[in-house]
């Protein structure tokens, strides 16, 4: 038993020496931290040259470290008590990634254990993408882009001042108006027409039976000119598709979705008022749940065919393949507006390497001109207006160019009244 314990000791020694952090910096400018050892695993931040870091693990050739500040996760706001923007783990163990899915590009990052608490930062169907504690939550990085200190130099105080400058600081309350958008019933001597009037504080009215909104026609320059009064109409619209295709499959309209999505992106690009925006992106979460819904209802009606008789079989197999070519051809825009997180996968495509996600749903865009460094807003919540670019003969996707770029601000409100009415 001792010979054994003897032989196992050269082996255990090393994994132990591990477990006490070591100082490290950063040697390569804009170095990627990924949430699993392997390059094609999703960036979930890249830091600066010299940044300091906390090496607790070494892999060759990868090193998990802690960063100075913490990494923002995502956690389902299931298993969280929320109070005054701090959520407490409420489960046992609570799995955090990168992205607000389960899907294969959002490998766990690390668990937070129960009584943990977290800084919120905004809520996306159902996720919260919250600030982890430095000594909670570890990345990936290849370790031959890291300088040990062995001196130990100014480490400690540039710990310090980046994980200041890092730090979340709420953002100024901005000046909405008191009152929440009304829809008001018509009376019998009122034409039954789908209009809007303003009061005398101002706010925008829908003088119509929500059954009689109809859908305000896409023209960005008309939502540039009135974000608030396109936003309550078309979240009226949603609402009403939202109730009636659990129903009836066939109101489900690809193309009044994309005619949505799109004066929903263009009010966040517009828009200055912090609740516009966040009624504006919640709208975007609940058409990508229909899609979603959509998409499921017509698997489980194709099988529930096939066990029917060939006839509907066939018929079900048309109407899943004309949705395809719907979801595959987008309408024609001047430009597109596409909303969600940026995102660095290296590892899928080396020459079109960033993608916007929202919900599941990705776009692959690109800087051609190189007016963007996309590096640096990776991690972020952004608008990207551009035009569509086709699948080229080299293989490469459909690419969104990039001609103008917002990184929008942290959310505020997580249930909008106008989408709910």
């Amino acid at each position: 038993m001792l010979l054994s314990l003897l032989t196992l000791l050269p082996v255990l020694l090393p994994t132990l020496a591990q477990d006490a952090p070591r100082n490290a910096r950063l040697v390569n400018a804009d170095t990627s931290l990924h949430c699993f050892y392997d390059k094609g695993a999703t960036v979930v931040a890249i830091l600066p040259q010299g940044t300091p870091v906390k090496v607790v693990r070494e892999k060759q050739p990868w090193s998990r470290v802690y960063i100075p500040g913490g990494l923002d996760v995502w956690v389902h706001s299931d298993f969280v008590e929320q109070v005054d923007g701090t959520a407490t783990v409420s489960v046992p163990r609570l799995n955090a990634r990168p992205l607000p899915n389960t899907g294969n590009r959002s490998q766990v990052l690390g668990v937070l254990k129960k009584g943990m608490q977290v800084q919120v930062l905004l809520e996306e169907d159902g996720w919260l993408r919250v600030r982890a504690k430095e000594e909670d939550m570890g990345a990936w990085v290849l370790t031959a882009n890291l300088y040990f200190d062995s001196l130990g130099d100014n480490w400690a105080s540039d710990w310090k001042t980046v994980a200041e400058k890092r730090a979340v600081v709420s953002l100024p309350t901005p000046v909405v108006p008191d009152a929440t958008p009304e829809l008001k019933p018509t009376d019998s001597s009122t034409e039954k027409t789908a209009t809007e009037s303003a009061n005398a504080d101002g706010d925008i009215q829908v003088t119509a039976e929500p059954s009689q909104v109809e859908l305000p026609e896409f023209l960005s320059a008309d939502v540039a000119k009135d974000p608030h009064a396109h936003l309550l109409r078309a979240s009226i619209v949603l609402a009403r598709m939202a109730a009636e295709v659990p129903r009836d499959l066939s109101t489900f309209d690809t193309a009044k979705l994309d005619h949505m999505e799109m004066i929903f992106s263009t009010i966040i690009w517009h828009s200055s008022v912090q609740k516009d925006l966040d009624d504006a992106r919640t709208a975007l979460g609940k058409i990508d749940a229909l899609r979603r819904f959509y998409d499921a209802a017509l698997a489980a009606e194709g099988r529930r065919a096939a066990l029917a008789n060939e006839a509907l079989t066939a018929e079900a197999a048309a109407r899943a393949r004309a949705h395809s070519a719907q979801s595959r051809t987008r309408a024609t825009f001047e430009s597109y507006i596409e909303v969600g997180w940026l995102e660095f996968h290296p590892g899928v495509n080396r020459t079109f390497p960033f993608a916007v996600s929202r919900s599941g749903r990705t776009a692959v865009v690109h800087s051609f001109d190189g007016r963007y460094n996309l590096r640096d807003f990776v991690g972020r919540e952004v608008a990207i207006r551009g035009v569509w670019r086709e699948a080229s003969k080299m293989g490469a996707p459909r690419t969104l160019a990039v001609t103008e770029l917002r990184v929008l601000p942290l959310r505020k409100t997580t249930t909008p009244q106008s989408l709910t009415q």
